[in-house]
């Protein structure tokens, strides 16, 4: 089974109702950036992205979504 994409996590997370406080925050911002791909045909799983070295460009995002995400 597919992993969720970060769409399907922020919707999932608005279905809880959450408080708008820092995380609801940030989790916005990286969806509204679509920082992450939502289509999982063009994603590696999550074995794959740490078996050896991978760099992810975060230049021009916003420090606090490069922190978030890092």
């Amino acid at each position: 089974k597919a992993a969720p994409s970060m769409a399907d996590l922020w919707s999932l997370f608005l279905d809880i109702d959450p408080r708008e406080d820092s995380l609801y925050d940030a989790i916005e911002s990286v969806c509204e950036l679509e920082v992450f791909e939502d289509d999982i045909i063009n994603c590696m799983s999550l074995y794959d992205l740490v078996d050896g070295i991978t760099v992810v460009d975060l230049a021009g995002y916003p420090s606090d979504v490069q922190n978030f995400v890092v």
